[in-house]
């Protein structure tokens, strides 16, 4: 976890902070280790493909046990796939409502043991016999001694994260979204099973897990996408998470800061979509939920007590990775870029009601693993930034050229669309080093392996405005509200949120305007979750302004 500093720079607090996959062995998740060859003893550490490594680095014979649980409908969660200089012994035995599989293991010398562990989410048990000194134990990519000779290890597959304020002392709090064991989450025993994690923050680098004593059941839900929405407008941040292939949930805050599923009642227990957002589609001051599932891409309104879905564009044949939202027009309504490596949509608000267009109507490229919206040069037009075509710049008569920015070789993007290894592209786009113009930074994950690129952005021609809303207790963060900006009598809006690129989470609020060659902005109208209006008159320029929940109109 990387925490930026003012200028740009940033520094790993993932440990310190006590948030890593195993917090009793920081560097678990390390998939990329290999032990030094200086360092004797035994290694114990992952890498990818769900690889368990036991390495004895010179010294002694090691013996120990390692126990797996899994679950009935299979025979062992676990198998050897390399023995150098190691010998094993597998028993199998019912425990529980599941199977456990036992792995007593003699390494030699320089001996290695490889298993390979299907579910690596869950819990196993290590023991190592006792005339083994723990301080030539090194568990993970931090090199963690245990502190006895029986100890646990468990991955978490965090599949998501969503930040925000919900104890309302400007503070920001994390939910952490986990997976649901390929789909075999309820046939292990429940002392087994993931849970999701809801970490607030104690100040000065600590958090606690809360999750469980403020109501967040799992149930089953295989968590994919995740995000904070004051669904009912009641200044109370609700929880949405979409889960594959099992029914998505709905979070409502109670008055005593507990949270209910709600989202049967809701009419959102949908089971099969991933991609999501919520959004003000008709401008009638409430969220809707625009969805993608079943081959469609659907909205739902607040329609008396539950959600009713009022639109269904048809997505056949494609799999939506991302909606990127702007009023990319200027005619003061959201509209949203459906990316697609099959044929992406771009979906055309008029009125609250969407039609959906090839992007190729607006000079768009026609496909993309991911998309992202970004002003980048602050001339106070949206442009799109698409991977793996690059930045999209938008003309004065909504239509857009490509720049050929961030799309040419040696880029690692260029041939990602087409590349079968691809497996994923992820991009955010934020004003890292606060000079007033947004840097992309992106991922591509191919054969499993990631590598992030920063790309700083040099442009500072323009003038701008960015806004950092801080919204009554219950919301600090604003979630759901819209802010116009007026500058030479134009006006933009935005959604607090809109500028969120991350794939999965949620935690970017800031809002980004550029105003071009104007020197001056007329007001700042807000429109805050609760409905209420808030507006700013002459705002200076090239700040970041942060603006206190005060309704004023």
């Amino acid at each position: 976890m990387l925490l930026g500093s003012p200028f740009g720079s940033f520094t790993d607090v993932l440990s310190q902070w006590n948030l890593d996959q195993d917090r009793q062995f920081p560097g678990l998740g390390d998939f990329n280790y290999t032990p030094p060859a200086h360092l004797k003893g035994l290694h114990i550490y992952r890498s990818m493909d769900n690889q368990l490594h036991l390495r004895q680095q010179g010294g002694r014979l090691i013996q120990g046990e390692i126990v797996f649980p899994s679950p009935r409908s299979r025979k062992s969660n676990v198998e050897v796939l390399n023995r150098h200089q190691a010998s094993t012994q597998i028993r199998h035995s019912a425990w529980q409502q599941g199977l456990q599989t036992r792995i007593r293991f003699k390494i030699r010398p320089n001996g290695h043991l490889i298993l390979s562990t299907r579910f690596s989410e869950i819990n196993y048990a290590f023991k190592l016999n006792k005339p083994l000194p723990l301080q030539q134990v090194y568990v993970g990519g931090q090199q963690i001694h245990p502190k006895s000779h029986t100890f646990k290890l468990q991955l978490r597959d965090r599949h998501s994260m969503a930040w925000a304020d919900y104890q309302g002392d400007n503070r920001m709090d994390v939910f952490m979204a986990r997976g649901g064991l390929r789909g075999q989450i309820l046939k292990f025993p429940s002392t087994s099973q993931p849970k999701d994690e809801f970490f607030t923050n104690l100040g000065n680098g600590r958090f606690r897990n809360r999750a469980a004593q403020l109501g967040f059941e799992k149930q089953g839900c295989r968590a994919r996408k995740v995000a904070w929405v004051d669904f009912n407008q009641d200044n109370r941040l609700d929880l949405y998470i979409a889960g594959l292939k099992s029914p998505n949930q709905l979070f409502q805050q109670q008055p005593n800061g507990r949270f209910t599923n709600v989202a049967a009642q809701q009419n959102l227990n949908f089971r099969d979509s991933s991609q999501f957002e919520w959004l003000d589609a008709d401008n009638d001051g409430d969220q809707e939920l625009l969805i993608a599932r079943n081959g469609k891409l659907e909205l739902y309104s607040k329609q008396a007590k539950q959600f009713r879905r009022s639109q269904s564009i048809s997505a056949a044949g494609i799999e939506i990775r991302k909606l990127a939202l702007t009023d990319y027009d200027r005619d003061g309504d959201i509209d949203v870029y459906a990316a697609s490596p099959q044929s992406s949509l771009l979906l055309i608000n008029t009125g609250g009601r969407y039609t959906a267009v090839s992007p190729a109507v607006a000079g768009l490229p026609p496909n993309a693993l991911t998309a992202n919206w970004v002003d980048y040069d602050n001339d106070g037009l949206q442009d799109l930034h698409v991977a793996p075509s690059g930045l999209y710049r938008q003309l004065a008569n909504q239509q857009f050229e490509a720049t050929q920015l961030l799309s040419a070789a040696p880029s690692p993007l260029a041939d990602a669309l087409t590349s079968p290894s691809t497996n994923l592209a992820c991009c955010t786009w934020a004003d890292l080093d606060n000079n007033g113009t947004r840097d992309g930074l992106f991922q591509l994950t191919q054969n499993g392996y990631g590598q992030a690129t920063l790309y700083r952005n040099q442009l500072t021609d323009n003038h701008w405005l960015q806004l950092k809303l801080v919204g009554p207790k219950g919301n600090r963060q604003a979630i759901g509200a819209k802010v116009t900006v007026i500058a030479a009598n134009h006006k933009q809006l935005q959604a607090v949120g809109q500028a969120e690129g991350s794939h999965y989470s949620q935690g970017h609020y800031r809002l980004y305007f550029g105003l071009g060659q104007q020197p001056a902005a007329e007001a700042i109208q807000i429109t805050w979750p609760d409905g209420k209006r808030q507006e700013i008159q002459s705002p200076a320029v090239g700040q970041l302004l942060t603006v206190h929940y005060a309704p004023n109109r």
